[in-house]
């Protein structure tokens, strides 16, 4: 008896063994395979559209770009003549504060407040 229950266990241990020994893909992936095929030739049928997608995309893309580029530009420009315009102010504010000291001496002008 308890030989005819070893080969028992070795003949179904050798049953569940042939499947996964038989190919690479087991018996429901083999069922599924068939079913995922129609999907390849329905996106093929769009792929024209999707390439004029990605080309109006990429046009987008490259417009945007340039945009940002003018704005950045723009930015730096209008940052150069704030500085320059600063400087200005600090000069005139400088030469303001001489003549007032110059005038002090004299007792003739009084000093005006800078900002």
């Amino acid at each position: 008896m308890p030989a005819m229950r070893l080969l028992f266990l070795a003949g179904s241990a050798l049953l569940l063994a042939v499947p996964a020994l038989a190919g690479d893909m087991a018996p429901a992936a083999r069922l599924a395979a068939p079913a995922a095929k129609p999907m390849v030739e329905p996106a093929a049928r769009h792929l024209p559209q999707v390439r004029r997608r990605l080309r109006q995309d990429q046009i987008a893309v490259a417009r945007l770009q340039r945009d940002v580029a003018r704005q950045e530009s723009a930015s730096r420009q209008a940052g150069e003549r704030l500085r320059r315009q600063d400087q200005a102010i600090a000069d005139l504010q400088r030469q303001l504060q001489q003549l007032q000291a110059a005038q002090a001496g004299k007792g003739r002008l009084q000093r005006v407040p800078t900002r």
